[in-house]
């Protein structure tokens, strides 16, 4: 059953808040459209994106977090919720939760509000509270997935932000209505009902090899924004992609200014005078340190903690006892399209790769190229899978490969074509023979 778009009653969102809000970026208006249309059909998504309001007081935060609450699916908007009021809403079900002034929970509740956050981004086991009964604490979990719309003067946590479409506000340069039009609101949200009711069992269609071939790099971006790609008509998703676009360049051109782009930048001027595949940590520590001040230089082993997050974690011993890294010219290459000036699309490889990789389709009879069983790639894949009970999410599974180092689509292909993995719905699994664990 293919999915069913309602283009009028799209375009009738967007106008609704159009006309009640000020945004400075006209596609913002699609963003926030699409949003509401998520909220509604939240029971088909396995992840979502947070919407993040941030600017100056008066410039209009709360008048969006208003807006929104009248026209999305099941909201609960208030002045102030506690922690444990906000598990205990989740957990009762789907909703639409609106927080104005994070920065309240951000001082008070800290580690519990961003732990909440952080675990409702997906579908999942929910997050475990002590919960007190009678005498006794009792350890007790809750759902915590579901669309949250947020709003704060100050900019939010980086592991935070990296889960939102941050939208800043500034004071309207043109008129907007005082008062919100209830009525309109209504009439909207009894459509949006009737709409969903129509949707029925139809699944929303799948939107990240459209993503990937527009040039998306970053999976958590792809994260914050492929549903909202997906329930939007086709004829109006070009807005929501070019501006998901321009966000996904911004962190691709971030990247490349990081302190894991300069340890590179040390393991490539190493690399070029390493035998046998081998690079001394202590030598590529010399490379970063040269020209540094003292309180900006690394210890080795700070610096071996950055060579495992940025994919050299396999350990060798170098001549004269000092630890080093191995380091394949395939792996080298993947660091340069990173973080280097060679940095490309993730589903674009080096000729050399092309040349190994199985055709899109092909059987696994079909596949002389594909690599052996035990390669790093396979090794990796497994235990990661292993580390999370057996099966993950695909597409946490592939950003975490991505994380290692790995091309998304050549290990895709791979790991597809390898009878040890299952791929099923959203979900990938190891398997042993026919049995699925």
């Amino acid at each position: 059953m293919s999915f069913e778009y309602n283009p009028q009653l799209y375009l009738d969102v967007r106008q609704f808040i159009e006309d009640h809000l000020d945004l400075i970026e006209e596609d913002e208006y699609d963003v926030l459209t699409a949003k509401v249309f998520e909220s509604w059909l939240i029971h088909k998504v396995q992840e979502t994106g947070y919407v993040f309001f941030v600017g100056p007081p008066r410039s209009g935060k709360t008048r969006a977090l208003e807006v929104l609450s009248k026209i999305c699916y099941n909201s609960k908007m208030a002045a102030y919720m506690s922690t444990a009021t906000i598990y205990r809403l989740l957990d009762m079900g789907y909703c639409t939760l609106f927080l104005d002034e994070i920065q309240q929970y951000l001082n008070e509740e800290k580690l519990e509000f961003l732990a909440l956050l952080n675990a409702g981004q997906r579908k999942g086991p929910g997050a475990w509270l002590l919960v007190p009964l009678k005498n006794e604490w009792i350890p007790t979990s809750f759902k915590v997935f579901g669309s949250k719309i947020l709003a704060s003067t100050r900019d939010t946590a980086e592991a935070l932000a990296t889960r939102c479409v941050i939208i800043s506000m500034m004071k309207n340069v043109r008129t907007v209505p005082l008062r919100i039009d209830e009525d309109r609101a209504e009439t909207l949200s009894s459509r949006l009902s009737r709409y969903v009711t129509k949707v029925g069992d139809a699944e929303l269609p799948d939107m990240e090899g459209l993503l990937l071939e527009r040039g998306f790099k970053d999976y958590r971006n792809i994260e914050v924004f492929i549903n909202l790609v997906a329930v939007t008509p086709p004829e109006y998703r070009s807005h929501i992609i070019e501006y998901a676009k321009a966000i996904d360049d911004q962190i691709t051109e971030e990247e490349g200014i990081t302190q894991y782009a300069d340890v590179y930048e040390a393991v490539e001027y190493v690399w070029k005078s390493a035998k046998g595949g081998k690079i001394s940590v202590n030598a590529i520590a010399e490379a970063y340190n040269d020209g540094r001040p003292e309180a900006e230089t690394l210890s080795n082993q700070s610096l071996g903690a950055l060579l495992n997050i940025i994919g050299l974690r396999r350990v060798c011993r170098m001549p004269g006892g000092r630890m080093g890294r191995y380091a394949s010219e395939r792996t080298i290459n993947r660091l340069r399209r990173r973080y280097g000036s060679g940095q490309v699309k993730l589903d674009e490889v080096k000729e050399e790769d092309k040349e190994e990789a199985p055709p899109v389709g092909a059987s696994p009879a079909s596949l002389p190229s594909q690599p052996p069983r035990e390669v790093g790639l396979f090794t990796d894949a497994i235990t990661l899978l292993e580390a999370h009970d057996r099966k993950m999410y695909q597409t946490a599974f592939f950003e975490a490969l991505v994380e290692l180092g790995y091309d998304r689509m050549q290990a895709d292909r791979w790991l597809r074509a390898d009878s040890r993995f299952a791929f099923m719905g959203t979900q990938v699994k190891l398997v042993g023979g026919t049995r699925i664990f």
